[in-house]
């Protein structure tokens, strides 16, 4: 490892990484950013829609606070397009994000459901011995 692949790695990450081109042949063009500027010269979708082939969302947590709940917590996005050379249709990463997203979405997005927290006695304003009478 040479001295500026070291000083690259100690570098803080900066946040939107955005790859404007194919890592394999160079191309600019998407696939899915060619279909909207189609669909938006239809009139069909406006024509600054944002348009990927697959995002993925990654939470930078733990399992049990995500299904804890309650919470705001960092995750990454990874969104994804294909490369529109016909000779190439690499899929590759275009965007890399960091945002904050509450726990109920992620549950949500990962079908995890929520854990249920145990009511008080006398929860809803009576208990047990009320009702029964």
């Amino acid at each position: 490892m040479t001295t500026e692949d070291q000083e690259n790695n100690k570098q803080e990450l900066q946040f939107p990484i955005v790859h404007d081109k194919c890592p394999v042949c160079g191309w600019t063009k998407k696939v899915t950013e060619m279909m909207r500027d189609e669909a938006a010269a239809k009139g069909k979708v406006p024509k600054d829609s944002h348009m990927v082939a697959m995002r993925g969302v990654t939470p930078i947590t733990e399992m049990q606070t995500i299904i804890q709940g309650l919470s705001i917590v960092p995750v990454l996005t990874f969104e994804y397009d294909v490369c529109a050379n016909p000779d190439c249709g690499a899929l590759y990463c275009v965007n890399i994000l960091r945002q904050d997203m509450p726990t109920s979405d992620l549950q949500k997005i990962m079908g995890i459901a929520p854990q249920l927290q145990q009511s008080p006695p006398g929860f809803l304003g009576f208990n047990r011995q009320q009702r029964r009478h």
